[in-house]
């Protein structure tokens, strides 16, 4: 089993860098986003250092953010001398990755269909980004993903996760948020729940769990898989 190691590391916020045409048609999104991460922000914070901890153990060389958003994740990577590759579809989001005192590399592409050769990276990784995505979408995702991981390489997925029995203040909270996301997001949340989230996605996959940890009361997962070769 990997061996964890913890890292306690501020973060910079990169500050807002965006023009009023840019910003309009995602405020509403963006807002949401802020509000939601300042809910759990000591949940994500415990997360970074989990995920953080697992790359490190293993020296993995090249790393992968799929859905990085903003680029937090990188940032707190970066911050632990990680050096990583994100990818989103936002612009807007992915200009913010871009500026401020301390700059991630993150590109704009698909994540069902990325601009990377077969086997690029050494690990590739996900966080809360699946359960928000159909049922479907999310399994090209992480089809993708180890399709530009490198054979016997590593992914780490990370996402909600209830099959734990998490207490019920965590999961009513986590299911409030969700539900103030709203129309197709929380519709998503719900199948991916209900259809037993990352465990039953990987299911039919060569992938092995080396490593899981709960998060945030049991309601959250962490989860290393190894890549089989088949």
């Amino acid at each position: 089993m990997l061996q964890v190691w913890h890292h306690h590391i501020g973060l910079t916020e990169d500050p807002l860098a965006l023009t009023e045409a840019e910003y309009t048609p995602v405020a509403g999104s963006y807002r949401f986003a802020r509000f939601y991460d300042h809910l759990i922000g000591p949940l994500l914070k415990s997360i970074r250092r989990d995920v953080a901890g697992i790359i490190l153990s293993g020296n993995f060389r090249s790393v992968l953010d799929v859905c990085c958003g903003t680029g937090d994740q990188l940032t707190y990577l970066k911050n632990t001398g990680i050096h990583a590759v994100g990818v989103d579809l936002s612009g807007p989001m992915l200009r913010i990755s871009g500026s401020g005192r301390n700059p991630v590399n993150c590109l704009k592409q698909d994540a069902v269909q990325m601009d990377f050769p077969d086997g690029k990276f050494d690990l590739s990784m996900i966080t809360l980004a699946l359960h928000e995505k159909t049922w479907d979408t999310s399994g090209k995702i992480l089809q993708e993903m180890i399709r530009v991981t490198a054979p016997s390489g590593s992914l780490i997925l990370t996402d909600f996760d209830f099959s734990n029995r998490p207490g019920w203040p965590s999961r009513m909270l986590i299911s409030a948020i969700e539900a103030l996301a709203g129309g197709e997001h929380y519709e998503h949340f719900r199948v991916f729940i209900r259809n037993g989230g990352i465990p039953e996605l990987v299911k039919d996959m060569p992938l092995k769990e080396v490593y899981c940890r709960y998060h945030g009361l049991r309601s959250l997962a962490v989860r290393a898989f190894q890549i089989e070769i088949i």
